[in-house]
């Protein structure tokens, strides 16, 4: 009995280690875990924000790329931008800017490139700076200065 439930938590982590794939789309996902709530990129705002209470910061801006006002919101280790469509505020980007969040793969600022590659796999795109993971329509950064992660974005991908 003990093997078994040893056997299927050994690979219900090796799963939990692999990209996110949303069973109804079927595409590759990342997503930040804050104060347990999830965030990810393209995901209606109204809900994170309300579960999330409220933010030490605010700041709006006309938009470049989108419909109506950039907006975004600050929680001190953490901060969210939204973008507007068809008069509702989307997730367009997570900036995680302190190590007192960490992502759904228990990376953050401090740790090493090794570790961020232990969690996430070989990167879609590597450079002395940075470690990018390519998700569907949105990008994990990892920006890098000696080899530590100094931050973390999730970033909707704009054409």
């Amino acid at each position: 009995m003990k093997k078994t439930v040893c056997l299927l938590l050994s690979v219900l982590l090796a799963l939990s280690l692999c990209a996110c794939v949303d069973p109804v789309t079927d595409k590759k996902t990342y997503a930040a875990a804050v104060e347990g709530v999830r965030i990810a990129v393209d995901d209606p705002a109204e809900p994170v924000l309300s579960a999330l209470g409220a933010w030490s910061s605010y700041d709006e801006s006309p938009s470049c790329a989108f419909e109506g006002l950039d907006k975004i919101y600050g929680y001190g280790s953490f901060e969210i931008q939204t973008y507007t469509k068809d008069g509702k505020d989307y997730i367009r980007a997570v900036y995680l800017i302190d190590d007192g969040c960490r992502t759904q793969r228990d990376i953050a600022i401090g740790d090493t490139a090794e570790a961020v590659k232990e969690a996430y796999g070989t990167p879609t795109r590597e450079s002395e700076g940075s470690l990018q993971y390519a998700g569907e329509g949105m990008t994990l950064t990892f920006l890098l200065r000696d080899g530590i992660v100094t931050n973390i974005q999730y970033l909707k991908d704009v054409a």
